[in-house]
């Protein structure tokens, strides 16, 4: 991502996306914005946490935060 060197890591990136997602969005949002959009989805592959993250809050698994 070369728009964002120096500025916001991968990672970073990635955290930002899934945490601002959770909090401002519906499940509904989430899904259609979040998990069916394939860009994004292949930035969450690199950082594996964030689709843990994403998973535990779609199942309800919120002891895993």
């Amino acid at each position: 991502m070369p728009d964002l060197e120096g500025y916001l890591s991968v990672e970073e990136l990635a955290y930002y996306i899934v945490l601002s997602s959770i909090v401002t969005l519906t499940r509904n949002e989430l899904r259609e914005n979040v998990i069916a959009n394939s860009t994004i989805l292949s930035l969450l592959e690199m950082v594996p946490e964030t689709n843990e993250i994403l998973d535990n809050f779609r199942m309800g698994r919120y002891e895993a935060f």
